[in-house]
Formats: C-alpha cells, sequence, structure tokens
C-alpha cells in the first residue's frame, strides 16, 4: 500500500480527505492509487498541493455549514401565506452551500485530472468513474 509523502505540503489524513471529497468509496484499491496520485501531483506542483487543501478546506467548511443547515431545516424555504406562517420548499435547486461544495469538488478533481484512479468531473457536477485495474 502506497503511504502519503508528507514530507512536502500534504498533512497526514489528506488523503482521507480527498476520499471524502471526491465522492470515493474507500478501499485498498482507492485508497492507494489516490495516495499514488497525490505523492505524483507533489512532485509535479507543490502550488497545486496547496490548492488542493484551500479547496478541501472549503469543501469541508461548506459541508459542515450545510448540514447544519439541514437540522435547521431553512435552507431553500420561504414564509407563505398571511395569516399563518409555515416553511415550504420553493424549488429543487442546489443551496448556495451545495453549490460550494460542488465547486470545490470540481475543481479538486479537477487537480487529479492525470490520475487513472479518481472520478472525472464531467464539469456539471456530476462525475463518472473511470477505473483502470492492471
Amino acid at each position: 500500500m502506497a503511504i502519503l509523502d508528507t514530507s512536502g505540503s500534504w498533512v497526514s489524513g489528506d488523503d482521507v480527505r480527498c476520499l471524502r471529497a471526491m465522492g470515493m468509496g474507500f478501499s485498498e484499491y482507492n485508497l492507494g492509487g489516490l495516495v499514488s496520485c497525490m505523492n505524483q501531483l507533489q512532485v509535479l506542483s507543490d502550488g497545486m498541493v496547496l490548492a488542493v487543501r484551500e479547496e478541501l478546506d472549503r469543501y469541508e467548511s461548506a459541508y459542515a455549514s450545510n448540514s447544519t443547515s439541514n437540522a435547521a431545516d431553512t435552507e431553500g424555504k420561504v414564509l407563505v401565506k398571511a395569516d399563518v406562517l409555515s416553511w415550504e420548499v420553493t424549488g429543487n435547486k442546489p443551496s448556495g452551500l451545495q453549490r460550494e461544495m460542488m465547486d470545490a469538488r470540481h475543481q479538486i478533481m479537477r487537480a487529479f485530472e492525470f490520475c487513472p484512479y479518481t472520478p472525472k468531473d464531467n464539469g456539471m457536477g456530476a462525475n463518472t468513474s473511470v477505473v483502470y485495474r492492471s
């Protein structure tokens, strides 16, 4: 199993953070492949590693805020009715926090476009998995 090289800008645990942000399942195969690509990215560009770490922070911040908002259950709703106030969902659009998470995920996936182990973003927030096995 590959071990994340933390002698540069990667920090222990960034591999699992990347797995979560890209929506990859946790397995020895996925983790090993991703760590290999993360080590390669560090050799290619330490600046890109720092950019990915910033996107991971942004994704996790939006995720935490979205979870809090979901608990409050008011995101995406408006007050309606004049005599009795109640919350109603106004549509099925992603909230601002969900769009923030999708954008951060998109930026992380773009940083790993060279990696055959990571999902590929189709540019619209969805992803397709490309799996290469030897």
